[in-house]
């Protein structure tokens, strides 16, 4: 029994171990981004005088996109469920 307690106070330490290494690693990361915060709005800066002066809207239309749908005899708008027009 004694030796079951003292393999499980093992495993809790390595795991509390690996919490703390995991926090250093976190904490590093965000002192990088810290320290080179001016070189990352330097480069945000240039990218909008650079990119975004010669074509304003370059990045407006990101998210869109276009889908083709097939052709179907007899389609008729009406049939497509809405809230006011329900498919029964």
């Amino acid at each position: 029994m004694e030796e079951e307690n003292f393999l499980s106070i093992i495993k809790n330490k390595k795991d509390q171990i690996k919490l703390i290494q995991k926090e250093i690693d976190y904490e590093r990361i965000e002192n990088e981004i810290i320290k080179n915060k001016s070189k990352i709005l330097e480069i945000e800066n240039n990218f909008k005088k650079e990119i975004c002066v010669d074509l304003p809207t370059t990045f407006w239309h990101r998210s869109s996109f276009e889908v083709d749908l097939p052709c179907e005899e007899n389609f008729n708008d009406k049939m497509i469920p809405t809230k006011q027009n329900s498919y029964k």
